[in-house]
């Protein structure tokens, strides 16, 4: 058999360039296309195998398996052909790594990146079980991250031992007996019947990728691969909570369904194994506030350390904006003319009430007129110098002259009639003539006293 070496020209259009990767069923090399000037990947066939029909049958049907499917969520395969003895295929080029490098790499993923990569294998699981294809490889390994700008493209590497149920693809290369796939990654109904396995296995093998994403391990860690296939079967499988809190009940459960091994109790299609992890990390998100729930900005300042409330985007409210904190009030522009119209009436009637006021509080703290003597002589103001019953009255506390109720009021108009008794009043001109009036000296009776 003629080896292929770096520079060698493959079907008179291809050169094959540098080494890329190695796997079980060959090696990826980097190689262009002569007229077209453009760079591809060329996998050519481990010349250890190449003298085995079914592992030319294999790597052929993983050519015609990746050619027909034509998902964007798998690599893209341009030619395939011999070349002396050399089965090869000629793919695109990728640009990035795949998911078992990057988990040894990171460790584990969140949810949020994890659902991403199960949302688009499914895309690519939904086309190929539409055509009868089930994959049976699933593996990090197999999904490789594809570089496109500022974003990464999902794809499926390798459908080389891929099981066709319709006539899509021709012949069948897997012999009874025979265990192919990675085993820590295989259905129980694989692990004991291997042909007899349907799109169900492929989504079990996607359940193992996604826990081992979240968790940062597998669920099954024989290191004998007797005991490993044994674990797979019939032994339980550690909630995901057990070794991240953080991941609680409701990944648990999901996990429950996607490793059940009834096959029928498990998720039966990639669309609904999809949208149910979607659901669950939706599900960890701020839910949107009820249209029901109170407008906290009518209420009053929320008290020191207390929790915002938070909603995913601006609810309308009567007059104006719920602001996405919950806590704020931003008044629309068809409110501002009532709102303007309600401040004036509200400034109008306060005006109105200290006015009111004053004028209450001028008219308690006038003199009161003079009142006559009922022995028909008019008294004069009252002296400047109180008399002893004066001093008396003006010395007791206002608890004990005023009820209890009023004691709060003693420092108001009270005060300021006070102030008035204890001036000094001007004294009056005689008037010529005039009779002048007699001292007044009863005591006890000053009108004044009464204010």
């Amino acid at each position: 058999m003629s080896a292929l070496t770096e520079g060698s020209i493959i079907a008179g259009r291809y050169r094959l360039g540098r080494p890329l990767a190695k796997g079980g069923m060959g090696s990826v090399f980097f190689g262009e296309h002569l007229q077209l000037r453009t760079s591809v990947a060329i996998k050519l066939m481990a010349p250890a195998l190449a003298a085995s029909a079914d592992a030319r049958a294999r790597f052929e049907r993983e050519a015609q398996a990746s050619a027909v499917i034509k998902s964007p969520n798998v690599v893209q395969v341009y030619d395939y052909g011999v070349e002396g003895d050399c089965p090869y295929i000629v793919m695109e080029l990728l640009d990035g790594e795949d998911l078992e490098r990057r988990l040894v790499r990171v460790g584990r993923l969140s949810l949020e990146a994890t659902v991403d990569i199960v949302e688009q294998v499914c895309k690519a699981l939904r086309r190929a079980h539409k055509l009868g294809l089930v994959h049976r490889d699933l593996k990090p390994a197999n999904l490789f991250f594809s570089r496109h700008g500022d974003e990464e493209l999902v794809k499926i590497l390798d459908f080389g031992i891929a099981k066709a149920n319709g006539p899509v693809l021709a012949g069948n290369a897997t012999r009874t007996g025979t265990l192919l796939g990675s085993p820590q990654y295989m259905s129980p109904e694989q692990v004991r019947r291997g042909k007899e396995v349907d799109p169900r296995s492929d989504l079990w093998s996607l359940g193992v990728i996604a826990y081992r994403c979240v968790t940062g391990r597998l669920p099954f860690t024989g290191e004998e691969i007797g005991d490993l296939l044994v674990e797979i079967c019939t032994d339980p499988i550690p909630a995901p909570s057990s070794i991240h809190g953080a991941l609680g009940p409701d990944v648990d459960r999901f996990f429950e369904r996607a490793l059940t091994r009834d096959v029928g109790k498990r998720f039966q299609s990639a669309d609904e194994l999809a949208d149910a992890f979607a659901a669950l990390v939706r599900g960890s998100e701020p839910m949107p506030m009820s249209s029901s729930s109170p407008n906290h900005a009518l209420g009053p300042p929320s008290a020191p350390g207390a929790a915002a409330v938070h909603a995913p985007g601006p609810t309308s409210g009567a007059g104006g904006t719920l602001s996405p904190s919950g806590l704020s009030l931003a008044q629309s522009p068809a409110s501002k003319p009532r709102t303007i119209a309600v401040a004036v009436s509200i400034a109008l009637a306060a005006g109105l009430a200290v006015a009111l006021g004053a004028f209450a509080w001028s008219r308690s703290s006038a003199p009161s007129a003079p009142v006559s003597n009922p022995e028909g002589e008019e008294m004069r103001p009252a002296s400047s110098e109180p008399s002893p019953a004066s001093v008396e009255s003006a010395a007791a506390s206002p608890s004990e002259t005023a009820p209890a109720s009023e004691t709060a009021s003693a420092s108001g108009p009270a005060s300021a009639s006070g102030t008035a008794v204890g001036a000094k009043a001007p004294s009056a001109r005689p008037v010529k003539g005039a009779a002048q009036p007699k001292k007044w000296t009863k005591t006890g009776h000053d009108p004044l006293d009464h204010q």
